[in-house]
């Protein structure tokens, strides 16, 4: 079933649209993928003239469904593909216009799925990924840098280090965005 989004789905939405992407850090269970769907879906239907431009979710291998859940009840359009294993021969449907990625294989798919100039990238769980020396982090940083909008969600924002601060933001906003990382 198609369930509407809420009020403050929209204005979040609204406003990550507005700024041209960011960091969303509602508290669990706010619908932050719900939020980031209407991000995404607003975005290409207003600031693109490419309809069929694919949004990409990277996120934990265990959100793949979830993702693929919260795209058929947001009604999403078009197919959803979950990107899986390393064997990149077999190719994948250049028909989606939703793919989700697991980190730790974002670095093997991300050329071919940078072929189809993604228009969204979604970073969920991010903070999963605040340590700018991993090869997760350098994998989203490569899928999320030339996406004209990019979102990181987490429902854990709270950082150990000013760094780890940082490399969120960078994700969400741009790499040089918030200035040197100061390490």
């Amino acid at each position: 079933t198609t369930r509407p989004f809420f009020e403050h789905q929209l204005s979040g939405a609204e406003f990550l649209v507005e700024r041209g992407g960011g960091l969303l850090a509602d508290s669990v269970g706010c619908g932050k993928s719900g939020t980031a769907i209407c991000a995404a879906e607003t975005f290409v239907s207003q600031c693109t003239n490419k309809p069929y431009a694919p949004r990409v979710v990277i996120g934990p291998k265990f959100l793949r469904k979830v993702w693929e859940s919260e795209h058929r009840k947001a009604n999403a359009p078009g197919p959803f593909t979950m990107l899986e294993g390393t064997d990149v021969s077999k190719g994948f449907k250049t028909d989606a216009l939703w793919f989700f990625v697991h980190y730790d294989i974002v670095e093997v798919w991300w050329s071919y799925l940078h072929a189809l100039r993604p228009a969204v990238v979604i970073c969920d769980e991010a903070h999963m990924i605040k340590n700018y020396k991993t090869s997760r982090y350098k994998g989203a940083e490569m899928a999320m840098s030339p996406a004209p909008l990019r979102l990181a969600l987490t429902g854990t924002p709270i950082p150990n280090k000013i760094s780890e601060s940082h490399a969120l933001l960078s994700l969400a906003c741009g790499k040089w965005s918030w200035g040197n990382r100061g390490e």
